[in-house]
């Protein structure tokens, strides 16, 4: 009986031993999956690193994209800015030209004004100065021109008439010169 007995629970232990067995096998399988779970998620997690330093340069190349337009900005702005100063003093330039241009126009009209009054007045004293001429001769009938030279008759014979009282005051030494030299003037 004894014997028996050791043969029944040297059965018994190789019943549990194989459901143990058993059980190691089940979790040699679910070590291998989880293994295999494990090397999947590393390789996902070496494609997460890979790509989060290939956006990392990205974005790094994004930044100095980003300062490089942001000194042509400031360049553009600085421009901009000289652009307006020059666009000021243009404008200022302008005003002045315009105002140049307005006093020289000023001064044309003034000029134009002078003229004018220049001419009249010389028109009116030579009309003044012809009005006061004798029609005849230079001073009309028997003025000095028309005594200097005397009228003659039909026959070509000089009529001698007495001299006039003007005439004699004309001839005077005292003043017989500057009548000469109106008479010079005015005698054609």
């Amino acid at each position: 009986e004894s014997i028996n007995r050791t043969f029944g629970l040297v059965d018994k232990v190789k019943l549990e031993v194989s459901s143990v067995k058993q059980d190691v096998d089940s979790l040699r399988s679910d070590v291998s999956m989880v293994r295999s779970e494990l090397l999947a998620m590393s390789k996902k997690l070496e494609a997460l690193e890979k790509n989060r330093a290939e956006e990392k340069a990205e974005s790094q190349q994004q930044m100095a994209m980003v300062a490089e337009l942001g000194a042509k900005v400031d360049a553009l702005g600085s421009s901009c800015a000289s652009a307006e100063k020059v666009s000021e003093q243009i404008g200022t330039l302008s005003t002045q030209i315009a105002a140049q241009t307005t006093v020289q126009e000023k001064l044309d009209s003034l000029t134009a004004q002078i003229a004018a009054q220049f001419a009249a007045q010389f028109a009116a004293q030579f009309a003044s100065m012809n009005a006061k001429a004798p029609p005849q001769g230079a001073d009309g009938p028997g003025g000095p021109c028309a005594a200097a030279e005397p009228e003659s008759t039909n026959f070509g014979e000089k009529k001698e008439e007495p001299e006039s009282a003007s005439l004699k005051e004309a001839q005077s030494p005292e003043k017989s010169a500057p009548h000469t030299e109106q008479q010079q003037e005015l005698c054609p």
